[in-house]
């Protein structure tokens, strides 16, 4: 027991670097996931405004064409990465996404401003959050979408049936909150008015199973209008102080 804790706290360790990140993110294939998140489920357009949260180093830039992008993580180190390797390209901020809100302080931190956003991504971040946590991320979007705007998210799914050696790395995920497809659009359906669920087996270099959401519809609390406003460096990763997604 103790021995296993050693290992999930060094693998914890090394996870918080970004470049190990995106090394084990690139050895599993997302560079395919991102294309295919981005091509077949968000359809970006150049010019449109996407909002990323918990954007980690950044790395689906790769896929997406020239948006106004906003990036969003609660980890300084990942965030002053994205900032360096995108300076010039995209902003990023230090954020808690799923925080309470309205205090404008580190529970939430920095801000969307005043902007609306045609479309919205969440890549592998529900299932390091519980109920409530992934709610207010959902609350969060839906406030900060146009009416016409999407959220699109992926993450890692238990399934009937599926690979046992899926079912073999899901169960060692880093995330406690690994759901079922349906689970995830349930939590959805409370703040999207058209919730379309994809499961794909096919997006990993090794058998896995991914549940895509497809939100549209949004329907924002009174008064939800994203996170307060803030400070924020373009490209360069400065920000204020962080609070809380994976």
């Amino acid at each position: 027991m103790e021995a296993r804790g050693r290992k999930r706290r060094v693998r914890e360790s090394l996870l918080a670097r970004p470049a190990a990140y995106s090394l084990l993110q690139r050895g599993l294939g997302a560079r395919r996931a991102h294309r295919v998140l981005v091509a077949e489920y968000l359809v970006a357009r150049p010019g449109e405004r996407v909002l990323d949260l918990g954007c980690g180093p950044g790395d689906i830039l790769a896929a997406l064409p020239a948006v106004d992008y906003l990036g969003l993580d609660v980890s300084p180190e990942y965030v002053a990465a994205a900032g360096r390797r995108h300076r010039g390209r995209a902003e990023f901020r230090c954020a808690d996404v799923a925080g309470p809100a309205g205090t404008g302080g580190p529970e939430r931190g920095p801000a969307v401003d005043d902007r609306r956003f045609d479309g919205a991504l969440a890549v592998g971040l529900l299932h390091h959050l519980d109920d409530v946590q992934a709610g207010r991320v959902f609350a969060l979007a839906a406030g900060a979408l146009t009416p016409d705007g999407r959220l699109v998210t992926l993450d890692p799914a238990r399934l009937a049936g599926q690979h046992r050696v899926a079912r073999w790395l899901i169960a060692r995920d880093r995330g406690a909150g690994v759901r079922t497809p349906d689970a995830y659009r349930q939590l959805a359906l409370a703040h999207f008015g058209s919730v379309a669920v994809s499961v794909r087996e096919d997006l990993a270099r090794v058998p896995y199973t991914h549940a895509i959401l497809e939100c549209r519809d949004p329907r924002p609390a009174r008064g939800e209008s994203g996170l307060e406003r803030g400070e924020s460096g373009r490209g360069r990763g400065e920000s204020g102080p962080p609070a809380g997604t994976p």
